[in-house]
């Protein structure tokens, strides 16, 4: 019944947002059976490139030097997460961390099974163990916390009904992001909770939530958005800041020329038709194969399901839809603009690299995109999506490639 429930979701969403074919049939049973195929296939091929780039990391990882000087996450990054969890949670990222570190210190004396401690010695034991009043240990439990609801498919307020969509990602009610249950016990409320589950919730926080930026900030807190939307925009900027540099030095190693941020050609802004393109994020000039690379770089995170794969096809390909109606440009169409200004004005591109435009130069337009793109964005958009390893193979490739 579950996997049912999320394949209907999953197909409703596809069909609504227009990410390929759906198909419904009645089984040998007569029961109604809704799947995506086109969907399902690229999400299945992603998922296999990512597990095995994973898999590749992590031998890495494990295999090099054990003297090599590990890097280390800045602190700002780390005190800028602690800002948003203070002003959404009243405590820092650090805080919430820790209390589920001492979560499953507790864990430890069930021995591998599923924890249970009625709520006022789970309350006092936590509180032991932290050092914490009572008043912070409440405050740490209450976004880690799964609670009884008389109707699941109708979370109170201030949830949404999407909160508990199982098919959705980055619900606030989902055991992901709170892996404390507190159920009915023979003498009183409990917290249940296995410390797999917890550990998979502290990674959740970390990885997906802060450091891939989709934490989104609910409508409850909406008076402290401003503060928390600013720290997020620093990592997500400090995030594409250090993507940029990535694949320029991925161009630098191939033995081209490269300009990061371009704002001028010359004395010349990008400006088309009388609008303002804005940068060129990098801007390589390869002369053995005698070609310009406009390249846009997009620090992507994997989409996880139909409506994030539909938000970032609006963003890229589509455009996003305006208020008063319409769409507005989309990204890929901006910079196929920027593409088309550097090709009209390709002699003074090269003299600012000491070049001439003697010969046939092409000027090709890619996106470079941190993460493998799902193959259905691939075939919509009208530039290459490329990640960084099909990057280098461009950079190797004949010079017809592209």
């Amino acid at each position: 019944m579950a996997v049912a429930i999320v394949d209907y979701g999953v197909a409703g969403d596809a069909l609504q947002h227009g990410l390929g074919r759906v198909e419904a049939e009645y089984g040998p049973d007569s029961a109604l059976r809704v799947q995506a195929p086109d969907y399902a296939a690229a999400s299945a091929d992603q998922a296999t490139v990512l597990l095995s780039r994973s898999m590749e990391a992590n031998n890495a990882a494990r295999y090099r030097h054990l003297e090599a000087e590990e890097e280390t996450e800045p602190d700002w990054r780390l005190d800028c997460i602690d800002e948003v969890c203070r002003s959404l949670y009243g405590l820092t990222f650090r805080d919430l961390m820790g209390f589920l570190n001492e979560v499953q210190n507790i864990g430890d004396r069930f021995e591998g099974r599923n924890a249970r401690l009625p709520l006022p010695e789970f309350l006092r034991v936590l509180r032991e163990r932290s050092g914490w009043p009572l008043g912070k240990v409440l405050l740490a439990l209450a976004p880690l916390v799964l609670t009884p609801r008389p109707d699941f498919l109708a979370p109170p307020e201030p949830y949404r009904p999407s909160d508990v969509f199982p098919w959705q990602f980055n619900r606030e009610l989902s055991l992901a992001r709170r892996p404390l249950l507190l159920v009915p016990g023979t003498a009183g409320e409990e917290i249940v909770w296995g410390n797999r589950v917890v550990e998979g919730a502290k990674q959740y926080w970390a990885s997906s939530l802060f450091r891939d930026g989709r934490l989104s900030i609910p409508d409850r807190a909406a008076p402290l958005r401003p503060q928390a939307s600013r720290a997020l925009n620093r990592l997500r900027e400090a995030a594409a800041v250090t993507f940029n540099a990535m694949v320029a030095e991925v161009a630098w190693r191939h033995g081209c020329e490269v300009r990061q941020n371009v704002r001028k050609i010359g004395k010349l802004r990008l400006v088309l038709d009388g609008g303002d393109l804005g940068d060129v994020d990098v801007l390589v000039v390869d002369r053995h194969r005698r070609r310009v690379w406009v390249i846009e770089c997009k620090d992507y995170t994997v989409a996880r399901t139909p409506v994030e794969l539909a938000s970032d096809v609006e963003a890229l390909i589509r455009g996003k839809r305006r208020a008063r109606g319409g769409r507005e440009r989309a990204l890929l169409e901006r910079h196929q603009r920027r593409a088309d200004f550097v090709a009209s004005r390709l002699p003074e591109v090269l003299g600012e690299f000491g070049m001439t435009d003697e010969g046939f130069w092409t000027v090709s337009p890619v996106c470079v995109m941190s993460t493998q793109p799902f193959d259905l964005m691939t075939q919509m958009a009208a530039i290459p999506l490329v990640s960084v390893e099909e990057l280098e193979a461009l950079f190797m490739g004949p010079a017809d490639q592209t």
